[in-house]
């Protein structure tokens, strides 16, 4: 091919590029966006910054799962998009080929405007990219408790796979055009605009799998009673949901709107006889795009309450994960014997004087932990120890368990008392029978510190450490594995800061230490965890967010899109209603009707799906050791109230364009 050819086609294709720049332009817009999105997560994943915080690679981590989802997601929403754009220039390829065009001509075509479109998306991604990096640092390490550098820095590596990435993504799509282009025939490209007219046919396979599927996705996520069911049957609650979601859109809702064409006493009604006739032709060729507007919207809505109620209980999540300020953990062999951890407890009380540390309270326990089968009401040895398909069962005794609680329980030797209880008089552990004397308070320090357990927890009272010896020896006889008792050390201070809670704790774990270093205790506090915590969940947080505003991208070009089709569709409606003697206000008011219902009915829907995913999703926000439902179910409300102004803003702005076209 010559140059003067080449040049041909080059303007050619920034000429049509020119011309539909009213569907091009949001086109490019959302490939300029999702390619910074891109680039600034590779900038944060590499930025050495994060080799030299507290939890820096637990972030680095979460940000290459980022990566990973926007590239996908970039590729899906890119395809949709372009889709789009080749339903509406259909007619204008197959006058090329009327004039005389081969379809190689249009292939030549097509590549042109596939490298301009990569050429502007990716400049653009990269500039805005590297405008926003320094900024979006700064917002991570404010949001992950460090401090983070702002600096305007172009990186290398990051824009070289930015820019491969991107440019398979626009070979796929360049691929895709030009296999529907090459099967197509001219005279269905020409007339390709009205395609698509005829009545749509109820498919009630779908529409009863629709049904079932969503039932069951539902049925899932309330059923779901313990934090190891919810990890593992929530994608599959999830994949339920989506395959219902599509089938009710494609074929229920035709299948509903043709019932209510049945029902001659509600249909003809003359504006009931336009909305449901019109409605019918909206979801035949609008299912899909507003299927997909509810599962974005549904993902904004799940991605963002549960990050920020993450970020927001951290404090709260800190006291479930260590129960006290400080604590000292061991076992009776080294060193934690019943005997032995008074004299602890008072040595790590004189070393907090010596050390000025203001002390509120101090003391000790032991526990018995192990996990078990529980079957009828009685608890039978698990696969193993730790087999956390089971339930979890904490042991302590009745005199450990009164002063943690201020109560005063009384048990006779043999008896227990157990939390959540409401079986018989009496229960078999381990093969062994005790009366069971009552319920527990489960929310004592030592079982909260279960709060993220997968598997379900009962904290047992015993009468006696006797008896906890005894249970021990049961379970290592059950499992063939030796089962000790834990002994605890805890110390809260008074007002103390994280960062003399953190020294205190090194010092109290030197002293804890014999005279050959051989230390018999664990020792840590909650100042130690925080760093990790706030590096977890503000990861959790920025990566939710950052999706989040993908998703919401996502969801506001698929509406501008079909405003648009919308209003071409409209257009001819428009004409044909008045002809048929409907005054232009009537038509206007039955469009519109129509209109507002397809467009909020996604919303809707989402908050249906929320409302009954909220059930499993506390369930794994409590395997992350967050157990404040109210805390969840506000930023919920909140996050939805948000999102729903957005959704109304962003329909109101699109709905100028739609009426715009309709009135040509």
């Amino acid at each position: 091919m010559d140059k003067r050819k080449r040049s041909f086609y080059l303007r050619l294709a920034g000429s049509n590029i020119r011309k539909n720049s009213r569907f091009y332009l949001p086109y490019l817009l959302t490939g300029a966006a999702v390619t910074a999105m891109f680039y600034i997560m590779m900038f944060l994943s590499q930025h050495p910054c994060l080799g030299e915080i507290f939890g820096g690679d637990t972030l680095r981590i979460f940000l290459r799962f980022g990566i990973i989802i926007i590239g996908l997601f970039a590729t899906v929403i890119l395809f949709y998009t372009n889709s789009f754009l080749m339903k509406r220039r259909r007619r204008e390829l197959g006058l090329f080929c009327v004039l005389g065009m081969e379809k190689r001509h249009l292939a030549r075509i097509q590549w042109w405007e596939t490298v301009i479109s990569y050429i502007l998306t990716l400049t653009g991604g990269l500039v805005l990219g590297v405008l926003f990096s320094g900024a979006v640092m700064k917002l991570l390490g404010r949001i992950a408790g460090f401090d983070a550098p702002f600096s305007f820095s172009f990186d290398t590596g990051g824009a070289l796979l930015t820019a491969i990435v991107f440019a398979l993504i626009y070979l796929l799509i360049l691929l895709a055009n030009l296999l529907r282009v090459g099967r197509a025939k001219p005279i269905a490209l020409l007339h390709s605009e009205q395609v698509g007219q005829k009545e749509p046919h109820t498919r009630h396979f779908l529409a009863v799998l629709g049904f079932l599927t969503l039932a069951g996705g539902y049925a899932i996520a309330l059923l779901v009673e313990s934090p190891i069911q919810a990890v593992f049957l929530f994608f599959i609650a999830v994949l339920l949901v989506i395959i219902g979601t599509y089938c009710l859109f494609t074929a229920g809702s035709i299948a509903i709107l043709k019932a209510l064409r049945r029902n001659k006493k509600y249909y003809y009604h003359p504006r009931h006889f336009t909305n449901v006739s019109g409605m019918l032709y909206r979801m035949k060729q609008n299912a899909v795009g507003l299927a997909n507007i509810c599962i974005l919207s549904t993902m904004v809505l799940v991605t963002v309450s549960t990050t920020v109620s993450l970020y927001a209980g951290i404090e709260g999540t800190l006291q479930n994960m260590t129960p006290h300020e400080i604590m000292a953990q061991m076992n009776r062999e080294e060193g934690g014997s019943l005997e032995e951890l008074p004299q602890k407890a008072q040595l790590a009380a004189d070393l907090a004087a010596d050390e000025n540390l203001p002390l509120k309270a101090y003391g000790y326990y032991q526990t018995l932990e192990f996990n078990c089968y529980e079957e009828d009401g009685n608890f039978v040895p698990a696969e193993s120890l730790y087999d956390y398909k089971g339930v979890t069962m904490c042991f302590v005794t009745a005199a450990d368990y009164n002063k943690e609680s201020g109560n005063q329980l009384q048990l006779a030797s043999g008896e227990v008392a157990i939390s959540g209880w409401h079986g018989g008089s009496s229960v078999q552990i381990l093969g062994r029978s005790y009366p069971v004397a009552g319920a527990l308070d489960s929310a004592l320090p030592m079982g909260r510190a279960y709060a993220g357990s997968t598997a379900r927890v009962y904290l047992v009272a015993v009468a006696d450490t006797s008896m906890l010896d005894q249970l021990a020896a049961d379970a290592s006889g059950a499992y063939d594995m030796f089962s000790d008792i834990g002994s605890y050390i805890w110390l809260d201070t008074d007002g103390a800061s994280a960062a003399e809670q953190a020294a205190f704790t090194q010092k109290l774990d030197e002293v804890l230490c014999d005279s050959d270093n051989n230390c018999w205790a664990w020792t840590y506090c909650r100042a130690d965890l925080a760093g990790d915590a706030y590096a977890l969940y503000g990861g959790f947080l920025f990566l939710g967010v950052f999706l989040g505003l993908l998703f919401l991208l996502a969801t506001i070009l698929i509406m501008y899109y079909k405003q648009i089709t919308e209003g071409y569709e409209d257009a001819r409606r428009f004409h044909i209603m008045q002809q048929v003697g409907m005054s232009k206000a009537e038509v206007k008011a039955t469009i519109r009707s129509q209109v507002l219902t397809v467009f909020f009915l996604p919303l809707l829907l989402a908050a249906i799906h929320v409302a009954f995913a909220f059930s499993i999703i506390t369930k794994l926000l409590a395997a992350l050791y967050l157990t404040d439902v109210g805390l969840f179910a506000l930023v919920t409300v909140i996050t939805f109230a948000v999102f729903a102004l957005v959704y109304i803003i962003v329909y109101s702005l699109t709905a100028r364009t739609y009426y715009r076209i309709v009135s040509q």
